[in-house]
């Protein structure tokens, strides 16, 4: 009977389990004697690592119709700008691998090989993604014309007080960039870097007699000389402002604060009097301030930096009249 019993043992010892193992998603039947994951392995030459994933794990004991899946590791280089590094994955594709490596790109960016390439050993993976910077843009802003009545002007005869000047808006784009090639350009924001000077033109309106008519039209060439001669010119103590810093933009008068419009006391020089200021230009006392009083003059910049500049100063003011 004790043969029997061992010969009995003998036979179990020694049975074959039938097993599923797929390997990097190939799949064969077996049949072995070994009794654990690991055994099983090693009976069929199958190599692998500690970073490789295989399930159940090595430890696990067999059993009639398991499945054990092996799955090697792939060792890749990810070039990201230019910047290398080996990395070891069980990723199943380029898209995949990139996701769990936290690898963020879009469409303007540039990803070899294509995302459902599937993943090999040795495989070089390049990520170049597209650079964007801020440029700038300026286009001109023109300077409207502003025509005012004079009847102090014979009729016809025009005068440029104010001269115009165009400003300047400054456009901000962001531009991306790859292989030095530009593949998006997008605005972001406008602004004024220069505000336009309004031109300011007078426009006589004064009726002349056929007497007359006559000879002003041979002597224009020289009318503003004649004008020149009695004009009222005084020296007064000359300040800077500009729009925005301590002051509104709108004047006394509601005119727009810009170059060319000065502050005065009306009492010295009325308001809506037209002056040639030396070493500033044409301008109109169209504003009054504070501080400005008796023989004073605040003369408006369109910057702060030329105001500064400009500081305090004795100027000849040429009083042109309404």
């Amino acid at each position: 009977m004790a043969a029997i019993a061992v010969l009995v043992l003998t036979s179990a010892a020694l049975a074959r389990t039938s097993i599923a193992l797929s390997v990097d998603g190939r799949t064969t039947k077996v049949s072995t004697y070994a009794e654990t994951v690991e055994g099983l392995l090693k009976e069929n030459e199958i190599e692998f690592k500690s970073y490789d994933s295989i399930t159940p794990s090595l430890s696990s004991h067999l059993e009639e119709g398991m499945t054990i899946t092996v799955k090697h590791a792939k060792s890749v280089v990810l070039d990201v700008d230019g910047v290398e590094k080996s990395i070891v994955s069980l990723a199943n594709n380029v898209g995949e691998f990139l996701d769990m490596n936290g690898v963020e790109f879009n469409s303007l960016d540039t990803v070899s090989p294509n995302l459902d390439k599937l993943l090999e050993d040795g495989m070089r993976i390049s990520v170049i993604h597209a650079k964007g910077r801020l440029e700038i843009s300026e286009k001109p802003i023109s300077y409207k014309v502003i025509t005012l009545n004079d009847k102090n002007l014979s009729k016809g005869v025009k005068k440029v007080v104010v001269t115009g000047k165009n400003g300047v808006l400054e456009v901000v784009y962001e531009v991306f960039y790859k292989g030095g090639l530009i593949v998006k350009k997008e605005k972001k924001e406008e602004r004024v870097a220069v505000e336009a000077v309004d031109q300011i033109v007078k426009v006589g309106t004064k009726q002349l007699s056929s007497t007359t008519s006559h000879t002003v039209s041979r002597s224009s060439g020289s009318t503003s000389n004649s004008a020149n001669t009695g004009e009222k010119v005084l020296r007064m103590v000359a300040t800077a402002y500009t729009p925005g810093h301590g002051c509104g933009f709108r004047t006394a008068t509601g005119a727009r604060a810009q170059y060319g419009i000065v502050a005065v006391d009306p009492r010295v020089i009325p308001l809506g009097t037209h002056l040639y200021i030396e070493g500033y230009g044409n301008a109109i006392a169209a504003d009054t301030g504070g501080a400005i009083k008796g023989n004073r003059i605040d003369l408006c910049f369109n910057t702060l930096q030329e105001a500064i500049n400009f500081g305090r100063r004795t100027v000849v003011v040429h009083i042109l009249g309404k």
